[in-house]
């Protein structure tokens, strides 16, 4: 193991320490250190500027680490729109396009995103960024025999 990894091994070892501690606690101060930790976005660098993504777990973390690699040819797609264009992101995630195509300004951002969790994650990120206004999120599932569309605000 090369030293980076013996620093990971003992750094997981000394937070799991901190936080099996943290259940003698009372609640207020549990509270009070899970903010603390949650308080520090992931960011991501890009052309535009700076993205910031909800950091609280290895999925996220690892959503925002690949925002710029994961899928090349649609953030193409995305810096090849024309201003006003309207932005569909279907299965949205914790929204790594939305946020990039939000980041522009000038477009049109819708985000459909029918996990809770997920959704949770991409109306957070949304906020993180300013982006309220800019993008519509939206809590979307379907059956074979409905569709249910809920929306968190309009753009």
């Amino acid at each position: 193991m090369n030293v980076m990894g013996k620093a990971h091994k003992a750094l997981r070892s000394s937070v799991t320490m901190a936080l099996y501690s943290l259940r003698f606690f009372p609640e207020a101060h549990r509270a009070d250190a899970v903010d603390i930790l949650l308080s520090t976005p992931a960011v991501v660098e890009t052309a535009r500027g700076k993205i910031l993504v909800l950091n609280h777990g290895r999925g996220s973390c690892w959503r925002a680490q690949t925002l710029m690699t994961k899928e090349p040819d649609s953030l193409k797609w995305i810096d090849s729109m024309q201003p006003g264009s309207v932005f569909w992101d279907i299965g949205a995630n914790v929204g790594a396009l939305t946020l990039y195509a939000a980041q522009r300004g000038d477009l049109e951002v819708w985000a459909f995103e029918p996990a809770a969790v997920n959704y949770y994650c991409l109306a957070a990120n949304c906020e993180l960024n300013g982006f309220e206004k800019r993008v519509a999120c939206s809590s979307a599932s379907a059956t074979r025999s409905k569709l249910r569309i809920c929306m968190s605000h309009s753009s």
